[in-house]
């Protein structure tokens, strides 16, 4: 009903109308054929553009985007006829009728069916029935996000862009869209901005405090060593500021080298100091030594243990005499046990040659057959990855190849 349209706007306090092309006065009688489709746009406002009107014009704008639900026309009359513009404050194109979705989290999360890539379902590969190995997605090229996800920029980069940096590299990142002045950035976004910044950074600060500074963010978890997990996990704890939880942690030392055992006691003296409680299951000495209160279960394994040896302050507990975990940590280390050494002339060798999986560098290996070979390093030096996940599937393959090999 076109003439209850043009009365409903009429009543918002509005003269003018632009229909089928001409610009009527809708306050005086009219007469619409009816059963015809009409092109019927509210006249928000005319101005001549000249100095001082920026905030009539400001004023307008608002207007006409709150009437046309986000979008309104910018028109321009010239000798030929009017001259439009569409202008939208939604993800949308006029000229060529694409709209999207406001981004929400799930947006940028290949967990998700929405944030995923629609090719790879956010895995970052995919498999194919003739192919033994699997390859990288040809669509997201690995990021794992839908293509509306990746076309979303913050300082140039999008998510995927983003995680595929190291802690240090974002928090330089950051800085630098922080330093952009204050003029180029909406105050809505400014405000949602600060929220979340200083939150990503403190994050990142303790990922790379405790070592893992090197590591890319979109690195996946099954690739990390075990001490690169066990800490990546409390500094998550660390980062999420959280206090009065109890944290129970069992033989978080395993995987990490002994230098870096220390890095892993300032994570659960400050987990401790923001009033966490920490029960930490542990034979390592030096985590020991840092308990402040200790529970000694012995005295031996099997059917002879079960019993509460010890339960007290750590000064008690050292002179315990019933504790085979107290005599060991004041018993002096025992010296190197000797080993029966092998002939270098007879040793039989299996080479590999080239690894470059994860952060190794073309390495090299030679491993004598028959002997006890110990693969040392501190945490994330790529131990895992050259042995279990270079030369067993090296081994694997190799034997594959051969006829009869078991």
């Amino acid at each position: 009903n076109h003439a209850a349209l043009l009365n409903q706007i009429v009543k918002e306090g509005f003269v003018r109308a632009r229909i089928d092309g001409a610009v009527i006065d809708i306050t005086q009688p009219h007469d619409l054929p009816e059963n015809v489709p009409h092109d019927i746009e509210i006249v928000i406002d005319r101005i001549i553009v000249k100095e001082g009107i920026q905030s009539r014009l400001k004023e307008s704008v608002d207007l006409a985007l709150k009437q046309g639900g986000g979008a309104c026309l910018v028109s321009q009359q010239t000798e030929s006829g009017w001259s439009d513009r569409y202008v939208s404050t939604r993800l949308a194109c006029g000229q060529c009728n694409l709209s999207f979705p406001d981004p929400e989290p799930v947006t940028f999360n290949f967990n998700s069916p929405y944030g995923a890539c629609p090719t790879c379902e956010g895995l970052g590969v995919i498999t194919q029935p003739d192919a033994a190995d699997e390859q990288i997605c040809p669509d997201c090229q690995g990021a794992r996000i839908s293509p509306y996800g990746r076309s979303i920029l913050l300082n140039q980069r999008s998510i995927d862009q983003v995680t595929a940096l190291t802690p240090p590299e974002i928090t330089s990142w950051l800085d630098q869209w922080e330093s952009v002045s204050l003029q180029e950035r909406s105050h809505q976004f400014q405000a949602i901005a600060d929220q979340i910044i200083p939150s990503v950074r403190s994050r990142l600060n303790y990922l790379t405090e405790i070592g893992l500074g090197y590591i890319q963010l979109s690195r996946p978890s099954q690739t990390l060593s075990g001490g690169e997990l066990q800490r990546a996990r409390l500094a998550a704890c660390l980062g999420a500021g959280t206090t009065g939880a109890c944290y129970i942690l069992d033989e978080p030392t395993a995987g990490l080298h002994a230098n870096e055992t220390h890095k892993l006691l300032k994570i659960l003296q400050r987990l401790k100091q923001a009033g966490n409680t920490m029960i930490v299951v542990e034979h390592d000495h030096d985590v020991i030594k840092s308990g402040g209160y200790i529970v000694d279960i012995g005295p031996r394994a099997g059917t002879e243990g079960g019993n509460l040896v010890f339960s007290g302050e750590f000064e008690q507990f050292i002179q315990h005499q019933e504790s085979i975990t107290a005599q060991g940590l004041t018993t002096s280390t025992p010296s190197r046990r000797k080993t029966e050494e092998t002939d270098p002339s007879i040793l039989q060798f299996l080479q590999l040659t080239g690894a470059r999986i994860n952060n190794l560098k073309e390495v090299t290996l030679k491993v004598p057959l028959q002997q006890l070979v110990c693969v040392t390093g501190v945490s994330g030096s790529g131990k895992t990855s050259l042995i279990i996940d270079t030369l067993v599937p090296a081994i694997k393959s190799e034997l594959n190849r051969r006829p009869n090999s078991a």
